[in-house]
């Protein structure tokens, strides 16, 4: 229908915030051609005599319009319709505009904010950063705060070989650094030129937690030289360790199928 083609702020709205979720990044890095135009799509005189009450609307919309942005108007001389000024195009001069117009001034301020100070301190960063939306705009400020001083311990002490519980970073403990560990571990590798690495202790220099065995000892001579324990879990190095005479050993995946031996 050609009325679909007249966008009304509702509209434009919408391929607005299309336009921004797709090109934030490069907004963000400096790049994208300025001032951004959307055309309006300004009818013919045969359509405007076809729709003339949805063309009202649509005129009487745009001069209510009192978001960001310039809008732009033309005349058209109709010889059925006489003269008419009719919105053209409406314009947006930069970023913040048409992050405005979207509803999304302060992520955007917040963004500009976090990459302008990731430029400062690790520019290496910076172009990868401005690839992630959420967390320059979206993470809470205590979450960005945490990762800012992980980042900064970790890149001054790059093998503390402390557990992750020791690391003198407030609010950053085994849940949070779970929760966030793509980012830190990401962050970390293009901080260090270490772009693909995934692996989180290698990178940060991390002690992991030992690896642990379950074992269950069925003989009761065995249980006797263990002080009568007939169910132990202990790192794997120390049962290694253990000098048992081992006849037979049964290796199981589930743990119920090993308590009903």
């Amino acid at each position: 229908m050609v009325k679909s083609r007249w966008l009304d702020p509702e509209a434009l709205i919408a391929r607005l915030c299309t336009r921004c979720q797709r090109q934030r990044a490069a907004w963000l890095r400096g790049e994208g051609k300025w001032p951004l135009r959307f055309s309006l799509g300004v009818p013919t005189e045969r359509e405007a005599q076809q729709h003339l009450d949805w063309m009202r609307q649509w005129v009487e919309a745009w001069n209510r319009w009192s978001g960001p942005g310039r809008i732009e108007w033309a005349e058209r001389r109709w010889s059925s319709l006489g003269r008419q000024q009719v919105p053209e195009r409406i314009v947006f001069d930069s970023p913040i505009e048409a992050m405005t117009a979207c509803g999304l001034e302060g992520p955007w301020r917040t963004a500009e904010e976090r990459l302008a100070r990731i430029r400062e301190c690790w520019p290496v960063l910076a172009p990868h950063a401005a690839r992630n939306w959420t967390v320059l705009a979206e993470w809470q400020e205590e979450d960005f705060e945490r990762l800012w001083q992980l980042l900064d311990w970790l890149l001054t002490h790059p093998d503390s070989g402390l557990l992750i519980r020791q690391l003198p970073v407030p609010g950053v403990d085994g849940k949070w650094l779970e929760g966030h560990r793509r980012v830190v571990t990401d962050w970390l590798a293009r901080l260090q030129g270490r772009e693909g690495s995934e692996d989180l202790y290698a990178l940060a220099g991390l002690r992991r937690l030992p690896a642990r065995l379950r074992l269950r000892f069925l003989d009761a001579n065995l249980r006797c030289r263990l002080g009568g324990l007939g169910d132990i879990e202990a790192p794997v190095d120390d049962i290694a360790a253990l000098d048992l005479p081992l006849a037979c050993v049964f290796i199981v995946e589930n743990l119920q199928t090993g308590l009903a031996f």
